[in-house]
């Protein structure tokens, strides 16, 4: 039998393999090859090789290889224990940062990428070694560690109070850094003065040329701007381009383009290497640099959380600086001159100047076949449930419904109105969800989740828009509304 066949069927276990057949298969395994250390691991059931040889092993192969990931660590309570002993021992200690990148991509981002589960088991792990790195004062890993972390805390945690303590254990940690070790080590001196440019220039610091939820309301402002004749000011997109949070789209980039402003791509006027290994703290500084030397009068945080903003609001890149707030108000740093934002906040610790943003019709609304699209799939619902059926429901990340206090208020109106059921419509992970449901008694067949769905197809379908009670409700619940829903808030005293 050749080896392809034997692998075929040691894998599907659908013949038992002779001891010769073993022998043979071992002699030609190439353990560097993440399907050959899957072979050897199910002949041998030696993990501790097996282990050793993942370390080893070529990171893009580990997260298109879903397979090896579960058999390296077959539950959640194995997999943190090995993760804590490894990142708090010696390997990692002393390792250089390039391997201690490495490390992280093969331990968080291949679980991000396949098990998007109880998450938050990371943010321990993930803070202390931050607090490690800060110690040791190296900066590259600190800059480094804040997008697994955000992630990581983020994914369970979502009131302002809880983004208040993110805020507090990490934000605030790493704002001193940058203060008390990053400006004396670079010899950084803020900039003093205005200047005096004809036109004051105004740049918009966006993560990625992504169109998610803030860089597309950001879009529909910039849009209004690039239509001016402004003789007073000259608007910019500054986009950052932050690799480690995932590749920006071309096609988004040209959507940010056509908007007018002048648009620049930091990743790439910088040369910079397109990998998560690109060094962050370098790139920060020729950033700092490029906005000084090209004399911007005010810059504009569109949102971001990375360490890379917080560096250049602390050490005063511009004259003014502003951070615009989507929603995580809670955020706090030194250098921040004003908030502004373009719906009332929840945080009322701090001033905020609120402006409105004219969305056009069709980016409120969609097109005319999106509606028809979504009128067919209520009409299929309503087949399915009964003519009289009210279909209730939310879009935007699961994340935002995950609580009790919501889920059980849900309960009790479908209770009250047998005649209903709910769309939760959006990504993320239901496994919480799906546990509450069964706790208030929602029968799982009237709660559905869609999964990613096109917003404007959807908002035709729900009739009734139950806004998340942690969550500022945001462009989604806008954009439900114009087509004409009726939507419910909770009401705080």
């Amino acid at each position: 039998m050749k080896k392809s066949e034997l692998i075929k069927s040691l894998k599907e276990n659908s013949i038992e393999l002779s001891q010769s057949d073993k022998e043979y298969l071992l002699e030609n395994l190439d353990l560097s090859k993440a399907d050959d250390l899957i072979i050897y691991y199910l002949i041998t059931k030696n993990k501790e090789l097996f282990r050793q040889k993942y370390f080893e092993m070529d990171n893009a192969e580990i997260v298109t290889n879903r397979q090896l990931f579960k058999v390296l660590f077959e539950t959640n309570s194995e997999y943190i224990d090995v993760l804590g002993k490894f990142f708090y021992g010696n390997t990692y200690k002393n390792a250089t940062t390039y391997k201690k990148k490495e490390f992280l991509i093969k331990f968080f981002h291949v679980r991000l990428e396949y098990i998007d589960k109880e998450f938050a088991m990371f943010y321990p792990i993930l803070k202390k070694l931050l607090y490690s790195e800060i110690k040791s004062k190296n900066d590259e890993m600190v800059f480094f560690l804040y997008a697994p972390l955000t992630i990581s805390f983020i994914h369970e945690n979502k009131t302002s109070n809880e983004r208040k303590r993110f805020n507090r254990e990490i934000d605030s940690k790493i704002s001193k850094f940058i203060k008390n070790t990053m400006i004396k080590k670079y010899n950084i001196k803020p900039v003093q003065d205005g200047y005096s440019n004809k036109k004051k220039k105004v740049g918009f610091l966006i993560d990625r040329a992504v169109l998610h939820s803030p860089n597309n309301v950001a879009k529909e402002l910039f849009k209004v701007l690039g239509s001016l004749k402004d003789e007073n000011y000259e608007f910019y997109i500054l986009n950052i381009e932050f690799c480690d949070l995932g590749p920006g789209l071309k096609k988004d980039e040209d959507i940010l383009k056509s908007t007018g402003l002048k648009y620049i791509n930091f990743h790439k006027e910088l040369n910079c290497i397109n990998s998560a290994y690109y060094n962050q703290v370098q790139k920060a500084l020729k950033i700092r640099d490029f906005i000084i030397n090209e004399k911007f009068d005010i810059l504009i945080a569109n949102g971001i959380l990375h360490p890379t903003v917080h560096f250049l609001f602390i050490t005063r890149t511009a004259p003014r600086q502003i951070y615009w707030s989507h929603g995580n108000c809670a955020i706090d740093f030194e250098g921040i001159d004003e908030r502004i934002s373009h719906f009332s906040q929840e945080c009322k610790d701090y001033e905020w100047k609120i402006f409105s943003i004219p969305f056009s019709k069709e980016e409120l609304v969609g097109s005319e076949e999106e509606k028809k699209e979504g009128l067919k799939l209520k009409k299929q619902l309503l087949e399915k449930y009964g003519q009289d059926t009210v279909i209730l429901g939310t879009i935007g990340r699961l994340v935002k419904i995950d609580n009790d206090e919501y889920i059980k208020t849900v309960a009790e109106i479908m209770k009250e109105n047998s005649n209903t059921i709910y769309l939760a419509c959006g990504s993320g992970n239901n496994e919480g969800i799906k546990e509450k449901i069964k706790k208030y008694g929602i029968p799982e067949d009237r709660f559905i989740f869609t999964g990613f769905i096109n917003k404007h197809v959807y908002g035709w379908v729900i009739d009734v828009y139950l806004a998340p009670f942690y969550f500022a409700a945001g462009q989604a619940l806008q954009e439900f509304l114009a087509k004409g829903g009726l939507a419910v808030q909770l009401e705080r005293k």
